[in-house]
């Protein structure tokens, strides 16, 4: 086994008593040839997280490291908390990252993609299929179970303006650990500022940086708890995600032209997300949708004209969708 940490886990927490031992377990089953450590970071929980982590540090002082908050940060605006309080903690070349509810469920998934990425330098990330499970760890079909098999394994930039959509969940990810860090300090606020989850923006970052590899295999579990979970999902389960599609598209493609000089073609997003927020106030005028319809008419003065604009521009980019996805996605 290699001496030098090679690879650091970043798992993150809140809440998460009833799941946190079986994630954390899950890495600690890890069978690989490099050296990797645990970093741990509770957002202030208010059950007894703190305690079971503290726990396992007792038990593998050399392994995990513990980062305890006093207050919650995700409550005071502060969302990107892998590089605001994780990422000084980071060692070797690559990172994977895991919600305490999720799980890994192959022993080897770490040496698996690791050795991938060891061997193709092109590649930013990778990452795999995900199971979906609920509270009780019972395998289930959901909203989210979007992660299917691939035929083309490369995921690139132009995937994601077309579909606005990424390979794989969280904790399916190993990704160069030097995409932690931006190429300026302006780069880095702009990226924070946009609009959208921080799923979201490690992942576009990657792809803006190189390609992400998808594995086919199913080496984690995706927990989906709608009543009382505190991951984005949950959050935003049953609500009407018009607005956030809309701005986060916008602030996308105005991020990718200032930094990197990418035409970034996503505007048929920008349309869909926009006629869909619209569409669904005048077909039910719920308190809810009728003030999604008033934050994307506050977004563009002019916002039928600027969609009539976005139609045009999604035209071509509709063919290729409906061809995309016959290339990438099988039948399941």
């Amino acid at each position: 086994m290699e001496n030098q940490i090679k690879l650091t886990v970043l798992l993150i927490c809140y809440n998460h008593e009833k799941y946190i031992e079986q994630a954390i377990n899950s890495v600690l089953n890890q069978k690989t040839s490099f050296r990797f450590k645990i970093v741990i970071h509770d957002d202030a929980s208010t059950d007894k997280s703190k305690e079971i982590i503290k726990k396992y540090i007792k038990k593998y002082p050399d392994l995990i490291t513990g980062i305890f908050q006093e207050e919650n940060q995700y409550s005071k605006g502060i969302h990107n908390i892998i590089s605001r309080f994780m990422r000084d903690y980071v060692e070797g070349d690559y990172v994977a990252v895991c919600e305490c509810d999720d799980y890994w469920i192959d022993n080897n998934k770490l040496q698996k993609q690791v050795d991938f990425l060891d061997n193709h330098s092109e590649y930013s990330g990778c990452m795999h299929n995900c199971i979906t499970v609920n509270s009780k760890n019972e395998k289930i079909d959901c909203v989210y179970d979007i992660y299917r098999p691939y035929i083309t394994h490369t995921y690139t930039l132009k995937r994601l303006a077309l579909n606005n959509s990424f390979p794989g969940q969280s904790a399916t990810k190993v990704y160069r650990s030097k995409y932690l860090f931006y190429n300026s300090k302006e780069e880095e606020e702009a990226m924070n500022s946009i609009r959208t989850n921080g799923d979201v923006k490690n992942n576009l970052y990657l792809l803006l940086n190189g390609k992400i590899y998808c594995m086919e295999e199913f080496m984690s579990a995706y927990r989906v708890v709608n009543q009382e979970g505190s991951s984005w999902s949950a959050q935003n389960y049953g609500k009407n995600m018009s607005y956030k599609y809309f701005i986060s598209s916008i602030d996308i493609r105005h991020f990718a032209k200032k930094f990197y000089r990418i035409n970034f073609k996503n505007e048929y997003v920008t349309f869909h997300s926009g006629v869909a927020g619209i569409i669904k106030y005048f077909l039910n005028p719920t308190i809810e949708n009728r003030d999604v319809f008033k934050m994307i008419k506050k977004e563009k003065k002019f916002l039928y004209l600027y969609l009539i604009g976005m139609a045009i521009c999604s035209v071509p980019q509709i063919l290729q969708k409906r061809s995309d996805e016959k290339m990438y996605r099988l039948e399941v």
